[in-house]
């Protein structure tokens, strides 16, 4: 059974889903039949490599990284789906989540947040999250973009700005 996600979960997963796109894309590339082969054959450093090569034209060093678990979702009535659990560390925030890639796109599935020192103040911690994933990046994302993902991100969670 599904959990029911609150506003701040739909706007953090916003958050880390937008962040890895380019990520999700990239790794799309791969063949998937060398996916599957890597997992079914448990050869976990193949796909940490794989991934490594993803993240680290996108991310600084050692802020976005494979957590060494990965599955399939095959039948024969549709595509494949490679599961990937990935770690994000950064600015004294983590993120740990499933990257999902599907034949067309992919997806996430945030399982945990962590902040060293979480605040009381749910959107406080929400921007740290946005302000870590944003200077984890190779090319940071401006301040005038964030503001503008972060206002977008809280009117499709239905809070206005």
């Amino acid at each position: 059974m599904s959990k029911l996600l609150t506003r701040i979960d739909l706007v953090r997963t916003k958050i880390v889903a937008n962040s890895i796109r380019e990520i999700a894309a990239d790794l799309r590339l791969i063949d998937v039949s060398d996916l599957i082969a890597f997992i079914h054959g448990e050869k976990l450093a193949n796909i940490e490599d794989l991934v490594n090569s993803s993240t680290e034209l996108f991310f600084k060093e050692g802020t976005m990284n494979f957590a060494w678990a990965a599955a399939l979702d095959v039948s024969w009535d549709e595509p494949p789906t490679i599961l990937i659990d990935m770690e994000f560390h950064h600015m004294s925030v983590s993120a740990f989540f499933t990257l999902a890639l599907k034949n067309t796109h992919g997806c996430i599935d945030v399982k945990h947040i962590w902040f060293a020192a979480p605040s009381f103040d749910d959107d406080y911690d929400t921007a740290r999250l946005a302000d870590a994933i944003a200077d984890a990046r190779l090319v940071p994302i401006k301040p005038a973009q964030r503001e503008r993902l972060f206002q977008s991100i809280g009117n499709a969670a239905g809070k206005g700005s």
